[in-house]
């Protein structure tokens, strides 16, 4: 198994309605849910610029054979 770290942006203030979990930024959507997060890298993590009410989160992944 090959294990994937990439950094995600967490809300800090909007969380999903049903679910009360938070919410994560998509480049394409805006704040989703976890799973339809946008990845970036560290390069990414130390250059680009959080969404107002963001913060990073490290996630990994375990990716099949």
């Amino acid at each position: 198994m090959k294990v994937q770290k990439r950094w995600i942006i967490r809300s800090r203030t909007q969380t999903d309605s049903e679910t009360s979990q938070p919410l994560y930024w998509n480049n394409a959507q805006g704040w989703v849910d976890r799973d339809s997060a946008s990845r970036f890298s560290s390069a990414d993590h130390w250059k680009l610029n959080l969404p107002l009410g963001g913060e990073w989160e490290l996630a990994i992944w375990t990716l099949g054979e």
